[in-house]
């Protein structure tokens, strides 16, 4: 459902929040990498990295109460917020208009679990060539 270019930027910011917390904990003792990727995994986003039609069809499911994965439910929770603060921001906005906004909003996190993390950043600094065509998370 992700387009490949907003996954490929979800990837590169992944890994650019990635190398910052890892240069600022430089000055720590030590810190695991179990440890470095759970503070990864908390870290903001800068934008929720779905495409606005998907984002479209998770809040029609969300308000038709369908269920949703609970892995997925903090993001889910944070675009409803997101998308009922939009809709008061701008009351004449399309809803096409709102989605493509709303998918540009910055993000509490990248909502990923410290695993998909580390695949996703270490498996880039084995095979940084492969990453346009392998990445699927």
């Amino acid at each position: 459902m992700k387009d490949k270019a907003i996954l490929q930027q979800r990837n590169d910011d992944l890994r650019a929040t990635y190398e910052r917390v890892n240069k600022a904990s430089e000055g720590m003792l030590y810190i695991s990498s179990s440890s470095l990727l759970s503070i990864v995994a908390e870290e903001p986003a800068p934008r929720f990295y779905i495409n606005p039609r998907w984002a479209r069809e998770i809040i029609r499911r969300y308000y038709k109460g369908i269920a949703t994965p609970t892995t997925r439910r903090d993001m889910i929770e944070d675009l409803v917020d997101n998308y009922e603060r939009l809709k008061v921001l701008y009351p004449k906005a399309r809803k096409k208009q709102l989605f493509r906004l709303l998918v540009e909003q910055p993000a509490r996190s990248f909502y990923l679990s410290p695993y998909s993390i580390r695949d996703i950043v270490f498996n880039y600094k084995r095979h940084p060539h492969h990453e346009k065509t392998s990445q699927t998370h």
